[in-house]
């Protein structure tokens, strides 16, 4: 009896909740009409007015005056202090702004809106301002950070690369952001810093590609490419066709071809530029046979080409190795050309063919 008293009490906490959210919930229309009016505009009318003068101190005041202003009800005050929030976001705040800021993170929000989007009926805030209040402060971190490290780089401050990874995540994308807007002569000299911080396993894979993008530093951008996020390998990637990277290519594009999350895109890059540069077609098929070999085969097979037919049929039929007669089959198989079809013909015909790789090729191609 005991155990079923201690369940009973959160159940009927939850179903108050419940009951009250349904009660004081309304339509999303309903509550912006609600949240609407003369005396919004002209609080919103105010809030705008300390945004054009960037006077953080007045928005201060503004916020504070409208928290506990009861002359207005919680639909408008909670949409005043949302406008509030993110007029806040475009400002440099004062101590007290961010105090106000602060003690908005913990506010429970009174206006609530329903919905049935998800086959049931769910409550949420009209304006979370919990929420909200947590987002500016991201971005003044975020913006501070950018500001600062704008200041460490025009002054040629080292310590900026060696911070980078023990700041939080918004202060991170604000030191990135400042590179990225940072001119090519300013960011050479954070080269060999770089190199150094890869090579002890620091993270700072971003800053690097930031910098080897804009000086065009191959040795930079190996190192992204070998140990780097996979979505940032994959951006690089991107970057390496082009045209200044042009003599660079090929070897940062074998190398990310190794890496199994790399591979495919990088072995589709090197497959473009073979269809003007021998050399790339050369890398192609020196990776038949490795753990590559698909991702190859798919690229060589998209060349289409009577030479590239004619040596993946020469591979299968010559190779003693047979993880690279699988993958020059692949190829051939992918190719939709008579040539190749004739190929895989003639191929499965041969007395001395091996059963299990003829059997990978279609029925209506052995006779």
């Amino acid at each position: 009896m005991r155990v079923q008293k201690h369940l009973i009490g959160p159940v009927l906490l939850v179903l108050a909740a419940s009951a009250a959210a349904e009660k004081g919930a309304m339509p999303l229309g309903q509550a912006m009409k609600a949240s609407s009016g003369p005396a919004f505009e002209v609080r919103a009318g105010e809030i705008r007015t300390k945004v054009q003068s960037e006077d953080a101190a007045g928005l201060a005041n503004l916020m504070a005056s409208f928290k506990s202003d009861v002359t207005i009800d919680p639909p408008t005050r909670e949409r005043v202090l949302y406008e509030s929030l993110r007029a806040a976001a475009l400002l440099r705040p004062d101590d007290r702004l961010r105090q106000l800021v602060e003690g908005l993170t913990r506010y429970r929000s009174e206006t609530l809106i329903w919905t049935d989007d998800h086959g049931h009926r769910e409550y949420r805030p009209l304006f979370d301002i919990a929420v909200t209040a947590r987002y500016v402060n991201r971005v003044w971190s975020e913006n501070e950070a950018r500001e600062q490290a704008a200041r460490a780089i025009r002054n040629q401050q080292p310590n900026v690369i060696s911070q980078y990874p023990t700041i939080s995540a918004d202060q991170q994308r604000g030191v990135i952001e400042a590179f990225r807007d940072a001119p090519r002569s300013e960011l050479q000299p954070y080269r060999a810093a770089l190199l150094d911080a890869l090579a002890d396993g620091m993270p700072v894979h971003d800053l690097a590609a930031i910098v080897a993008s804009k000086t065009t530093d191959s040795e930079l951008l190996s190192g992204v490419l070998l140990s780097g996020p996979a979505e940032l390998g994959l951006q690089s990637l991107r970057v390496i066709e082009g045209a200044q990277w042009a003599g660079q290519r090929l070897p940062l594009l074998s190398l990310a071809a190794e890496r199994p999350e790399l591979q495919s895109a990088a072995m589709l890059t090197i497959g473009r530029l073979a269809a003007t540069d021998p050399s790339a077609k050369e890398i192609l098929f020196s990776f038949l046979g490795t753990p590559g070999g698909s991702s190859a085969a798919v690229a060589l097979a998209q060349l289409a080409r009577p030479d590239v037919i004619s040596r993946l049929s020469l591979i299968l039929q010559r190779s003693s190795h047979e993880q690279t007669r699988r993958h020059a089959l692949l190829g051939l198989r992918m190719i939709d050309s008579p040539a190749a079809r004739d190929a895989l013909s003639a191929f499965a015909r041969q007395p001395s063919a091996p059963a299990e790789l003829v059997s990978e090729i279609p029925a209506w191609l052995r006779y």
